[in-house]
């Protein structure tokens, strides 16, 4: 019992995660569009909006009867159902008006919803003028699509400071030379221990060298001129001839060197 009561959970968890978004928001509802399936709302939210606007717009005293363009507008059904209009594009200002004259006497409906609960969402539609060119197809002649919070583009364009900094990387590159192991020849502090001092203890205290110092730790660079660091390690490196032996016993994984750096 307990394993099938298992089994019919993992079930049901499975078929609820799979379940399409779109079950879970529904669009904007007009009374006319009541008792539709989810995916017969949209098309017909459409339909009366287009049937409200074609019925409603009359063309501006200032405005050619034969005006042949466009007016954009950009809108949102609050949480309450209400129309309200937060963008108009038109080539007269007439024109703007109008618009928001016909998106005003829209009735109140039902809210969009998402996971049951009422929510706002925003819409665009371009009206296109005179109505007698358009299609009764409102999908072809209405794109009355959800555009969250549309803003315009930020500029992309680069700075003068922009683009000098992306060549930063290509100059890297381009001063990068083939590793020479400066290690044992730099201003890098020899690690002060007794016994590693001692390896090189008796060649710079030989009768004639000039390296008598009472600073430590030493520099390699100071060392070098009285002991072979290089003749050193190579004695303690292990014969391999594959990439991985020499990387594992003999080499550093990654080896870079450039003008001051390495």
């Amino acid at each position: 019992m307990r394993h099938f009561l298992l089994l019919t959970f993992v079930l049901l968890s499975y078929v609820l995660w799979a379940q399409d978004g779109s079950f879970s928001e529904k669009p904007p509802m007009f009374p006319e569009c009541q008792g539709l399936s989810v995916e017969a709302i949209k098309p017909c939210f459409d339909e009366q909006l287009y049937k409200h606007i074609s019925s409603n717009f009359k063309m501006p005293s200032d405005v050619d009867d034969n005006f042949t363009g466009n007016v954009s507008v950009l809108f949102e059904v609050d949480k309450e159902g209400s129309f309200k209009v937060l963008f108009v594009d038109a080539l007269f200002d007439s024109l703007k008006e109008e618009a928001k004259r016909v998106f005003g006497e829209l009735p109140k409906i039902q809210p969009s919803t998402y996971n049951g609960m009422p929510s706002f969402s925003q819409y665009s539609v371009v009206i296109k003028l005179p109505f007698g060119s358009q299609k009764p197809t409102t999908n072809e002649v209405w794109d009355v699509n959800p555009a969250k919070a549309k803003t315009p583009k930020p500029d992309r364009s680069l700075t003068t400071l922009e683009k000098t900094a992306k060549t930063e990387f290509d100059s890297v590159k381009k001063g990068l030379k083939p590793y020479e192991n400066l290690e044992y020849s730099s201003q890098l502090n020899i690690p002060f221990t007794h016994s590693y001092y001692a390896r090189f203890d008796r060649s710079m205290n030989l009768v004639g060298t000039n390296s008598h110092t009472a600073s430590k730790p030493f520099l390699y660079d100071d060392v070098d001129n009285y002991y072979d660091f290089k003749a050193e390690k190579t004695a303690l490196k292990k014969e391999t001839s594959s990439w991985a032996g020499r990387k594992l016993w003999n080499e550093h994984l990654v080896a870079l060197q450039g003008k001051d750096y390495w």
